[in-house]
């Protein structure tokens, strides 16, 4: 179900190929998607009359895959046919987990409901006949957040409590002032002033509450966003300290469905149906709190759309030559989404008007991570995917038979379109230990500085509380790319009987796959070999633009891949079976669904803070830095915001970075596969087979170059 329901089912290896190197294909139509090469339906059972698995030595007929898996639904008959079923498991003989006793969680509920029915019979006795078959799924399990939130003094700005781990033995935490420095002798390096302290009767040295008057309200706010503990914690630091068990719900309808008419000597087919899912993943912090602290890559919704539809003529044109024709669309409208508010009020943390116009998914809270023993508050980072894809497939081909060959001529063309939608996130609000550690160089990295132990290490929930950090505008994500991915073949595959005993297959497939486009040219790509306006080797290349071609690179037109085998029958019941192929896979698909794959970040505002860590984000600094902040966490001096460079390779901004793009000088991949088999029948009943099969893969796919 969902976007990653599909790749994981689609994640399979074929005589030792990479995952998603494979064709899918239902009803002699292509059912892929482009994002990673995954299908877009997966078929009922009950609908299947057949599953062919193609691993080896396969014909010209079949391309870019190292091996094809072929679904073939049922058809109708002249008499009238049907079933029924449902399946039920629940928690009554499960036992509850390792990890669940261990910290005294008790076992949680598990429902699980399939069921579904087929039905078939004539529409026209011996001319039209249907078939068709729905399945549903209902399922409920117990998700368990178990997480570490501020303590009630912690969201007050009172850390005197709060303790790390130095060498085994607990300690509380000093605080150091980001904004008081004094400068260690003529060095680039500066010691912070400390917060006042007190001593406890144990002799132990702890950090008073942080003045009222150093407090940010904004910083505040994101600690108090999270809920207050409701668990006896599992040791001294605070660790595990809140609970939340939630319901997440899982749902299922497919249907599929088929008609076949028999016309003289045509034979039309048409198949189609839907595949209708949603994954439903309540929040962490419970339902009348609009952040997300997410324990695995899973939105809250995970609505899955995606019907299909083919036709198909199959033409018997004189008592030797055969026609076929067919050609199938597939759509995708498939989310994978935290959840998202209109009324969201991003002044309460006092994230500016410019900052979250920046956004294309409006409503999404802020990422929030404080560092320490914390759990994050939201992490919604690429949790806005919005995936919408038209995959049209066209194959045709004739069959002609004369003699002792069988001939059999055809190609394919398929078009796969994509809107991606992937946001980063609306902003992150980024804060660290570095803000109120006791040291630090002048533009707030720490190289070369050492504290006395970990306590004198800073503490990020603490620099929050202060206003210590920034925020991020992840570079190249509010990007909606429009990506058009082709793909065309011609092939002829020719088996000559020579005598009774022996059998040739002779097959010669073309490919052509040519380089991605986008429809408005915002990608971007790399010629390695090229001086870029700097003089240097390394010049961006801006498909589209410039006089340069659309496609993302080359197109290569000498893709020709040659099938042989042989099958000899020996004296004595013996069979020796052989050959040899060489077939190219998807090398223009299967790089993600979104736009950092793509080199789109030329094309999107970012804040200058893209992709850095606190430790090497200059900018709260300033220009002319002594290790003192400029501001806090929210200011637009602190965080300035980068107009996009747009497609200007002279401008130097667009060079480096986490930026990935495709070399110029990519190729298609292409895989060689061969085997050599010896069936003995002996008696009746029995036969024994062993062979050898190889396979060796050249310039296999590689997503990008940063």
């Amino acid at each position: 179900i969902g976007i990653d329901g599909r790749r994981q089912a689609s994640a399979i290896s074929i005589n030792g190929g990479s995952a998603f190197s494979n064709d899918i294909i239902l009803d002699g139509v292509s059912v892929q998607g482009s994002a990673w090469n995954e299908a877009a339906v997966l078929p009922n059972q009950d609908a299947l009359q057949e599953v062919r698995t193609i691993v080896n030595n396969y014909t010209a007929e079949y391309g870019r895959a190292q091996g094809v898996i072929i679904f073939t639904t049922k058809g109708g008959s002249n008499d009238w046919h049907g079933s029924g079923f449902w399946r039920i498991r629940n928690e009554a003989l499960n036992a509850n987990s390792f990890f669940n006793n261990a910290k005294n969680v008790a076992r949680g509920p598990f429902k699980s409901h399939t069921y579904g029915g087929t039905f078939g019979g004539r529409i026209i006795r011996d001319k039209a006949f249907f078939f068709a078959s729905y399945e549903g799924l209902k399922f409920a399990r117990n998700y368990d957040y178990l997480k570490t939130v501020p303590t009630a003094a912690e969201r007050a700005g009172d850390f005197s409590n709060t303790l790390v781990n130095v060498g085994g033995t607990a300690r509380p935490i000093k605080i150091f002032v980001p904004f008081n420095v004094t400068q260690i002798g003529t060095s680039s390096s500066y010691l912070r002033t400390q917060f006042p302290t007190f001593t406890d009767t144990a002799g132990l040295v702890h950090t008073t509450a942080l003045p009222a008057t150093r407090l940010s309200q904004q910083g505040l706010a994101l600690l108090k966003a999270y809920p207050l503990p409701n668990r006896t914690p599992d040791d001294v630091y605070n660790t595990n300290n809140f609970f939340n068990r939630v319901l997440q719900q899982f749902s299922k309808n497919n249907v599929n469905s088929r008609v076949d008419y028999n016309w003289g000597k045509h034979n039309f087919y048409a198949t189609g149906g839907i595949q209708l899912g949603n994954i439903l993943t309540p929040r962490s912090w419970g339902a009348d709190n609009q952040f997300y602290g997410r324990n695995e890559f899973v939105g809250n919704t995970q609505p899955d759309k995606n019907p299909y539809a083919s036709v198909g003529d199959t033409w018997t044109l004189t008592s030797n030559i055969v026609v076929d024709a067919r050609i199938g669309v597939n759509r995708i409208q498939s989310n994978n989404e935290a959840d998202v508010f209109e009324n969201f009020d991003y002044s309460l943390y006092g994230i500016p008007k410019e900052i979250t116009s920046l956004s294309v998914v409006p409503g999404a809270p802020p990422t929030f991570a404080p560092g320490g023993n914390l759990s994050p508050l939201h992490d919604g980072q690429f949790l806005h995917k919005r995936e919408r894809q038209t995959n049209t497939d066209f194959n045709a081909s004739m069959t002609w038979t004369r003699g002792h060959w069988t001939h059999k001529f055809g190609g394919t063309y398929r078009v796969l379109l994509s809107n991606y939608t992937d946001a980063y996130d609306t902003v992150q609000v980024q804060t660290g230990a570095e803000y109120t550690r006791q040291n630090i160089n002048a533009s707030g990295s720490t190289s070369g500085l050492s504290v006395a132990d970990a306590s004198f290490g800073g503490y990020g929930p603490a620099s929050i509380a202060l206003g210590a950090g920034f925020m991020e505008v992840r570079s190249g994500f509010a990007v909606r790319l429009a990506i058009a991915q082709k793909y065309g073949a011609l092939y002829s595959q020719n088996d000559w009987r020579v005598n009774d005993k022996l059998t040739v297959n002779l097959g010669l497939r073309w490919d052509v796959q040519p380089g991605p486009t986008e429809r408005y040219n915002r990608i971007s790509a790399i010629d390695l070999n090229a001086k870029n306006p700097f003089g240097t080797t390394g010049r961006i290349i801006f498909p589209g633009v410039n006089g340069n071609r659309r496609n993302m690179w080359p197109t290569e037109w000498k893709n020709f891949g040659p099938r042989l085998g042989f099958a000899w029958q020996l004296p004595g019941s013996m069979v020796v079976r052989g050959g040899y192929g060489l077939t190219y896979v998807p090398s223009n698909t299967g790089y993600n669904d979104g736009p950092g794959f793509y080199g789109a970040g030329p094309f999107a505002p970012a804040t200058s803070t893209s992709s850095l860590a606190p430790g090497s984000a200059t900018t709260p600094y300033g220009t002319t830095p002594v290790g003192v902040l400029i501001g806090s966490f929210n200011s637009l001096a602190v965080s300035p915001i980068v107009a996009p460079a747009g497609a200007d390779e002279t401008n130097p901004g667009i060079y480096g970075g986490l930026v990935r793009r495709f070399p110029q000088d990519y190729h298609n991949g292409f895989v060689q596969q061969w085997n050599l088999f010896v069936e003995k029948k002996v008696g009746n009943d029995w036969v024994f087979s062993g062979g050898y099969i190889g396979s060796h893969g050249s310039r296999l796919q590689v997503t990008f170059i940063n």
